[in-house]
């Protein structure tokens, strides 16, 4: 692979730093092994480091079938992550979800409780979602593992700390739990 990419995902990450620091506090933080939520990097201590690896790494153009119009991909082989999504069907009878919006976008994310250190499998792929805002295209999000449908339900239909048993979860349309 060639560095070529690099200056796309570099100047999409300076501009959502640049346009919402907050926002982009939140989605390295969702990422760090220390109060992480789903797919988290856990090699990396701080936001300074998985960022200078994040800036670093060689990436390619990526399509997926998750990835929403208007949006582009960017794959990467060069960070090792754990995938934190397990799909809500395979969980126990008994399984607790509870609803959360790590990112503070206002979409809901499906979070289990009681999961087990064990569940997040180690990936050597990292995917770069960029996007239009403002004019610029900037990091959506970033993530080890392969992208997921993003969320479409606001916190104003299922607010944040809302509990949800496994047959609630599945009956309300989620498929996949972040691990957190």
């Amino acid at each position: 692979m060639s560095k070529k990419y690099n200056e796309i995902i570099n100047n999409a990450l300076n501009a959502i730093e640049l346009q919402d620091p907050e926002y982009t506090a939140r989605m390295f933080a969702q990422r760090l092994p220390e109060g992480g939520a789903g797919s988290v990097y856990p090699f990396f201590a701080t936001r300074e480091e998985l960022e200078e690896a994040l800036r670093q790494a060689d990436f390619e153009p990526a399509e997926h079938p998750a990835i929403a119009p208007g949006c582009k991909a960017y794959v990467t082989r060069d960070l090792t992550g754990a995938y934190g999504m397990i799909p809500v069907a395979d969980q126990p009878e008994d399984a607790m979800f509870v609803i959360a919006d790590p990112k503070k976008t206002g979409k809901v994310s499906l979070m289990i409780w009681g999961w087990q250190e064990g569940s997040r499998l180690l990936t050597n792929e990292t995917w770069v979602i960029v996007g239009p805002n403002n004019g610029e295209d900037v990091v959506y999000t970033f993530h080890p593992g392969e992208p997921v449908p993003r969320a479409t339900t606001s916190t104003e239909e299922l607010p944040v700390g809302t509990k949800l048993t496994k047959a609630e979860a599945l009956a309300l349309g989620f498929n996949l739990a972040k691990v957190g």
